[in-house]
């Protein structure tokens, strides 16, 4: 492992007591929970304090991701100048153009190269009348003297396997003809490294805090939509609820659990800016809900949570989000949406 891998998961590690880890998405996929104890250095003591989502969570809540990159040099993994496309988290192969081309024949020769396996694909354009550098999403109306085609390296499906990559190359392949363009992809062996490393990294900086709110009697969805609206949250149907950000983005989310009596709080924290402070918004609104239901928070084990409790889940929140800032992928960023998802 390199260096800088080896660094940043020192750095993730400073302040967490426990981190619980668990397959999902085809068994390749870890949730990590950053977990509160008690210590004698903390003034007044502080209990354990649980973050995750009790057992009654609907199948999937609870999806994870991964991070990481391939050698490289200095503090942070470089990123490229489109916004979410970066040579530390994708394989980005350049096709030059033999002659300029339309962006409306492009779209069109390109439309179906969305995604290949379970790893999305971006496609963008270098104008002919643009600088040299200048890469943008492709629009219909100018011509375009190159393409470059990047797949995603690995996400909470995990890394970028020998058939996905394969399968890339090959629509590669065809769309080198029907340009025509040459494409000269990476070998495989070095792509994959590469992608099991960013997987690495990713599991170990992921992190999704959850806290319940058990009422003393089950919850009808019809009351917990009314309640929901009250407390600012988004009805997505089927007992799922989330606060959402001024542009759109998820803050955490609550569901619903199967018995009716339990509702789970999650905040998936690669996915949420530090700014929106969704540690506090969520543990309000616990506390919202647990008032109005003759309720409780709790953890994981069904120990009530308090204020000193929370802070010390943020203090460790603190942590895991200077760690993802030093990686490169700051919490909430269209890079980190890419790779945690």
């Amino acid at each position: 492992m390199s260096s800088l891998a080896t660094s940043l998961l020192i750095v993730a590690g400073v302040g967490l007591v426990a981190i619980i880890a668990y397959n999902l998405w085809l068994g390749r996929q870890r949730a990590q929970s950053l977990l509160a104890s008690e210590s004698a250095d903390e003034a007044g003591g502080e209990r354990d304090a649980g973050a995750r989502a009790s057992s009654e969570s609907p199948p999937g809540q609870r999806q994870e991701p991964r991070l990481g990159g391939g050698e490289q040099g200095g503090d942070a993994l470089p990123v490229s100048q489109v916004p979410g496309i970066s040579t530390a988290t994708d394989c980005i192969v350049e096709l030059p153009l033999e002659e300029a081309m339309s962006g409306e024949q492009l779209i069109t020769l390109l439309k179906g190269l969305r995604r290949v396996g379970a790893k999305p694909v971006i496609v963008e354009g270098q104008r002919a009348d643009g600088e040299p550098d200048a890469w943008a999403v492709l629009e219909p109306g100018p011509n375009y003297r190159a393409v470059r085609i990047a797949i995603l390296l690995a996400n909470r499906h995990g890394p970028l396997n020998a058939m996905e990559y394969s399968e890339f190359v090959g629509a590669l392949q065809d769309l080198a003809e029907l340009l025509p363009a040459l494409a000269d992809t990476p070998e495989m062996s070095e792509v994959l490294a590469n992608a099991r490393e960013l997987d690495m990294l990713c599991a170990q900086l992921d992190a999704q805090i959850g806290v319940n709110v058990i009422a003393p009697e089950p919850v009808t969805v019809e009351a917990l939509a009314s309640l929901g609206r009250l407390l600012g949250l988004h009805d997505r149907g089927a007992g799922r609820f989330a606060r959402l950000t001024a542009n759109g983005e998820t803050v955490f989310t609550m569901a619903l659990g199967e018995s009716g009596r339990t509702l789970n709080f999650l905040l998936d924290v690669p996915r949420t800016a530090a700014g929106e402070k969704p540690l506090e918004q969520m543990f309000e609104c616990a506390k919202q809900f647990a008032q109005r239901l003759y309720a409780e928070v709790v953890d994981d084990s069904g120990r009530p949570l308090d204020d000193s409790a929370v802070a010390a889940i943020g203090r460790q929140l603190d942590v895991r989000y200077a760690s993802l800032e030093a990686a490169g992928f700051p919490a909430g960023s269209p890079v980190a949406l890419r790779l945690f998802n």
